[in-house]
This record gives C-alpha cells, structure tokens and sequence, in this order.
C-alpha cells in the first residue's frame, strides 16, 4: 500500500504527499499546520506544498500526489 500524508491546507483543499522522506527513506512525514509544511521527524527535512524541499535534507523535494474532492469523497492519485 502507499504510505501517504494527507493534509487540509484551507477549506476544502487538500494536499497529499510521501510519508517516506527523500532524505533517508525514513517514514516519518508529518504536516506541520501553524507552518503549513510538511517535516520529517526523523532528520528534519523540510517540504513546501509543493513538494519542493526548504532546507539542505529535504533538497531532493517530496512526491506531491493530486486530489480531488467530491461531496465528501477524497480521491488521492498520481
């Protein structure tokens, strides 16, 4: 199965991303809402929305999949 992070950025809008970590391999993707980033625990690696990465471990950047809502179903697809 995919190991996926999935947040909610504002109403309605939701961000899905790895939860393995580019840096290392280390499944510990968090999303951090008072940033509105995601982070790994494990090495700190930063990620924007976007998937690009904010600081020297998360340079390699993170797979951002597509969403899409419907009603009250979430699709997650790459």
């Amino acid at each position: 199965a995919n190991k996926v992070v999935i947040a909610l950025v504002s109403e309605g809008d939701f961000v899905a991303v790895a939860q393995i970590c580019s840096h290392q391999g280390a499944e510990s993707i968090t999303f951090k809402s008072a940033k509105s980033d995601f982070y790994c625990t494990k090495h700190g690696a930063i990620f924007d929305l976007e998937g690009n990465g904010l600081n020297s471990n998360g340079s390699k950047g993170i797979m951002v999949y597509k969403t899409s809502l419907s009603g009250k179903n979430l699709r997650i697809y790459s």
